[in-house]
Protein backbone atom coordinates (compact mmCIF):
# COMPACT_ATOMS: atom_id res chain seq x y z
CA UNK A 1 0.00 0.00 0.00
CA UNK A 2 1.22 3.68 -1.26
CA UNK A 3 0.24 6.22 1.98
CA UNK A 4 0.79 9.09 -0.52
CA UNK A 5 0.31 10.34 -3.54
CA UNK A 6 3.80 11.80 -3.68
CA UNK A 7 7.15 10.42 -5.09
CA UNK A 8 10.66 12.03 -4.85
CA UNK A 9 12.89 10.26 -7.60
CA UNK A 10 16.67 9.42 -7.24
CA UNK A 11 19.34 7.74 -9.22
CA UNK A 12 21.78 5.35 -7.05
CA UNK A 13 25.48 6.30 -7.09
CA UNK A 14 26.54 2.43 -7.41
CA UNK A 15 24.53 0.17 -8.67
CA UNK A 16 26.50 -3.20 -8.03
CA UNK A 17 24.73 -6.00 -6.16
CA UNK A 18 26.70 -5.34 -2.69
CA UNK A 19 26.06 -1.53 -2.78
CA UNK A 20 22.20 -1.84 -3.63
CA UNK A 21 22.31 -4.31 -0.82
CA UNK A 22 24.27 -2.27 1.90
CA UNK A 23 21.42 0.62 0.86
CA UNK A 24 18.49 -1.43 1.28
CA UNK A 25 20.44 -2.75 4.67
CA UNK A 26 20.89 1.12 5.44
CA UNK A 27 17.56 2.26 4.81
CA UNK A 28 16.17 -0.66 7.30
CA UNK A 29 18.51 -0.17 9.83
CA UNK A 30 17.29 3.31 10.12
CA UNK A 31 13.94 2.69 10.74
CA UNK A 32 12.80 4.34 7.39
CA UNK A 33 10.34 1.81 6.13
CA UNK A 34 10.09 -1.29 3.78
CA UNK A 35 12.04 -1.70 0.38
CA UNK A 36 10.75 -3.19 -2.47
CA UNK A 37 12.09 -4.34 -5.87
CA UNK A 38 10.47 -3.95 -8.95
CA UNK A 39 11.52 -5.59 -12.21
CA UNK A 40 10.83 -4.38 -15.55
CA UNK A 41 7.34 -6.16 -15.58
CA UNK A 42 6.21 -4.38 -12.43
CA UNK A 43 6.49 -7.39 -10.24
CA UNK A 44 7.31 -6.28 -6.68
CA UNK A 45 9.19 -8.14 -4.28
CA UNK A 46 9.53 -7.67 -1.23
CA UNK A 47 13.51 -8.00 -0.35
CA UNK A 48 13.14 -6.30 3.75
CA UNK A 49 10.81 -5.05 5.95
CA UNK A 50 11.65 -2.70 9.15
CA UNK A 51 8.69 -2.93 11.74
CA UNK A 52 9.44 0.35 13.43
CA UNK A 53 8.62 2.94 10.22
CA UNK A 54 9.07 6.57 11.53
CA UNK A 55 6.63 7.57 8.88
CA UNK A 56 4.36 6.89 6.01
CA UNK A 57 6.88 6.06 3.67
CA UNK A 58 7.06 2.87 1.21
CA UNK A 59 10.41 2.85 -1.10
CA UNK A 60 10.77 1.22 -4.19
CA UNK A 61 14.11 0.09 -6.15
CA UNK A 62 13.60 0.15 -10.07
CA UNK A 63 16.44 -1.93 -11.72
CA UNK A 64 19.07 -1.19 -9.56
CA UNK A 65 19.55 2.50 -10.71
CA UNK A 66 16.43 4.51 -9.49
CA UNK A 67 14.93 4.69 -6.30
CA UNK A 68 11.10 6.02 -5.41
CA UNK A 69 10.40 7.58 -2.15
CA UNK A 70 6.85 8.18 -1.42
CA UNK A 71 6.39 10.30 1.52
CA UNK A 72 5.36 13.89 2.96
CA UNK A 73 7.70 16.52 2.85
CA UNK A 74 8.35 16.66 6.68
CA UNK A 75 10.85 14.01 6.22
CA UNK A 76 12.28 13.77 2.97
CA UNK A 77 15.27 16.20 3.88
CA UNK A 78 16.21 14.00 7.14
CA UNK A 79 16.08 10.78 4.08
CA UNK A 80 18.03 12.96 1.71
CA UNK A 81 20.67 13.50 4.40
CA UNK A 82 21.14 9.98 5.52
CA UNK A 83 21.56 8.60 2.44
CA UNK A 84 23.60 11.77 0.38
CA UNK A 85 26.57 9.30 -0.30
CA UNK A 86 24.34 7.01 -1.87
CA UNK A 87 21.72 8.72 -3.96
CA UNK A 88 21.36 12.05 -6.62
CA UNK A 89 17.90 13.51 -7.42
CA UNK A 90 16.64 12.52 -10.37
CA UNK A 91 15.88 15.81 -12.23
CA UNK A 92 12.23 15.26 -13.88
CA UNK A 93 11.91 18.70 -14.80
CA UNK A 94 14.81 18.19 -17.18
CA UNK A 95 13.93 19.25 -21.22
CA UNK A 96 15.79 16.03 -21.83
CA UNK A 97 13.05 14.35 -19.56
CA UNK A 98 10.08 16.01 -20.54
CA UNK A 99 10.97 15.61 -24.05
CA UNK A 100 11.50 11.70 -23.96
CA UNK A 101 8.15 11.64 -22.10
CA UNK A 102 6.08 13.17 -25.38
CA UNK A 103 8.88 11.09 -27.88
CA UNK A 104 8.33 7.46 -26.16
CA UNK A 105 4.79 8.23 -26.15
CA UNK A 106 4.31 7.86 -22.82
CA UNK A 107 2.01 10.87 -23.02
CA UNK A 108 0.58 13.23 -25.76
CA UNK A 109 -1.22 15.53 -23.66
CA UNK A 110 0.91 18.02 -21.88
CA UNK A 111 -1.72 20.28 -19.82
CA UNK A 112 0.12 22.68 -17.91
CA UNK A 113 3.52 24.03 -17.75
CA UNK A 114 5.24 27.10 -15.54
CA UNK A 115 9.22 28.39 -15.85
CA UNK A 116 11.15 30.04 -14.45
CA UNK A 117 13.81 33.02 -16.80
CA UNK A 118 15.75 35.77 -16.51
CA UNK A 119 14.70 37.25 -20.09
CA UNK A 120 10.86 38.45 -18.69
CA UNK A 121 8.45 38.89 -21.86
CA UNK A 122 11.29 38.56 -24.37
CA UNK A 123 9.90 35.50 -25.70
CA UNK A 124 7.17 34.11 -23.68
CA UNK A 125 4.46 36.52 -22.32
CA UNK A 126 3.26 34.22 -19.25
CA UNK A 127 5.24 32.10 -16.16
CA UNK A 128 2.44 29.14 -16.67
CA UNK A 129 0.58 28.00 -19.56
CA UNK A 130 -2.61 25.98 -19.04
CA UNK A 131 -4.19 24.43 -21.65
CA UNK A 132 -4.74 20.65 -23.62
CA UNK A 133 -2.12 18.75 -26.05
CA UNK A 134 0.14 21.80 -24.82
CA UNK A 135 3.54 20.00 -25.89
CA UNK A 136 2.44 20.35 -29.79
CA UNK A 137 2.72 24.44 -29.31
CA UNK A 138 4.81 27.28 -30.41
CA UNK A 139 5.00 27.86 -26.95
CA UNK A 140 6.19 24.71 -25.84
CA UNK A 141 8.84 24.90 -28.45
CA UNK A 142 10.21 27.98 -27.42
CA UNK A 143 10.59 26.77 -23.72
CA UNK A 144 12.41 23.60 -25.16
CA UNK A 145 14.39 25.25 -27.36
CA UNK A 146 15.28 28.59 -25.23
CA UNK A 147 18.31 27.33 -23.37
CA UNK A 148 17.98 30.01 -20.10
CA UNK A 149 14.44 29.20 -19.66
CA UNK A 150 14.29 26.61 -16.67
CA UNK A 151 10.97 24.61 -16.51
CA UNK A 152 9.97 24.04 -12.70
CA UNK A 153 6.87 22.07 -13.18
CA UNK A 154 4.55 20.42 -15.47
CA UNK A 155 1.33 18.37 -15.67
CA UNK A 156 0.57 15.75 -18.44
CA UNK A 157 -1.94 13.13 -18.99
CA UNK A 158 -0.52 9.44 -19.84
CA UNK A 159 -1.79 7.47 -22.78
CA UNK A 160 -4.79 5.54 -22.07
CA UNK A 161 -5.30 7.06 -18.57
CA UNK A 162 -8.20 9.62 -17.31
CA UNK A 163 -5.56 10.75 -14.18
CA UNK A 164 -3.18 13.01 -14.53
CA UNK A 165 0.72 13.08 -12.98
CA UNK A 166 2.56 16.84 -12.02
CA UNK A 167 6.48 16.93 -12.37
CA UNK A 168 7.68 19.63 -9.74
CA UNK A 169 11.45 21.01 -9.63
CA UNK A 170 14.04 18.78 -9.45
CA UNK A 171 12.71 15.78 -8.75
CA UNK A 172 9.20 14.93 -7.42
CA UNK A 173 6.32 13.70 -8.95
CA UNK A 174 2.27 14.07 -7.94
CA UNK A 175 0.21 11.34 -8.46
CA UNK A 176 -3.61 12.43 -9.44
CA UNK A 177 -5.64 11.91 -6.40
CA UNK A 178 -7.92 9.55 -8.51
CA UNK A 179 -4.80 7.17 -8.98
CA UNK A 180 -4.75 3.94 -7.49
CA UNK A 181 -2.23 1.62 -6.55
CA UNK A 182 -1.85 -0.28 -9.58
CA UNK A 183 -2.06 2.26 -11.84
CA UNK A 184 0.74 3.96 -9.52
CA UNK A 185 2.66 1.03 -9.59
CA UNK A 186 2.01 1.15 -13.79
CA UNK A 187 3.48 4.48 -14.10
CA UNK A 188 6.27 3.38 -12.18
CA UNK A 189 7.56 0.84 -14.33
CA UNK A 190 6.39 2.81 -17.29
CA UNK A 191 8.32 6.07 -15.95
CA UNK A 192 11.42 4.19 -14.69
CA UNK A 193 12.18 2.78 -18.19
CA UNK A 194 11.88 6.17 -19.57
CA UNK A 195 14.28 7.74 -17.23
CA UNK A 196 16.20 4.60 -16.85
CA UNK A 197 16.35 5.73 -21.12
CA UNK A 198 17.97 9.29 -21.26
Amino acid sequence: MIFTKFAFVYNISNTEEKNLNFLIEKIVKKKFCSVDIIDNFGYFNQREKSYIEISDMNIFIFGRSLLWVFCDNKVINCFEHTFDTEITKYLVTSKDTIGKLFEENYSDNLLEISIDRDDFYEVLPNDIYYGSQLNYSSEFESIIRKEDIEITSYKLQPQHSNSTITFYKENLIEFSFYSDYSEIRKNIVELSLIFNRI
